[in-house]
């Protein structure tokens, strides 16, 4: 299996995010990547103000899609 990009990876989020909200660990098994990565790349989209945590708990973390509005 070749490796992707942390581009890919982003990309890969990002359309399973346009689908609905997920927690991290629904978010890795779809883009088949591991929780690592896939929370490393989840915090850097937050960051980047792409993707918003609307449920936080000790246990779960839910991440969904920022609709960017087009000017």
């Amino acid at each position: 299996m070749e490796r992707r990009t942390k581009d890919q990876i982003i990309e890969d989020i990002t359309k399973v995010l346009e689908k609905g909200e997920y927690s991290v660990n629904e978010i890795a098994k779809k883009i088949r990547a591991n929780w690592s990565t896939t929370n490393i790349t989840l915090e850097l989209l937050k960051k980047l103000g792409l993707v918003e945590e609307v449920i936080t708990t000790p246990k779960i973390r839910i991440f969904k899609l920022i609709k960017r509005t087009k000017k």
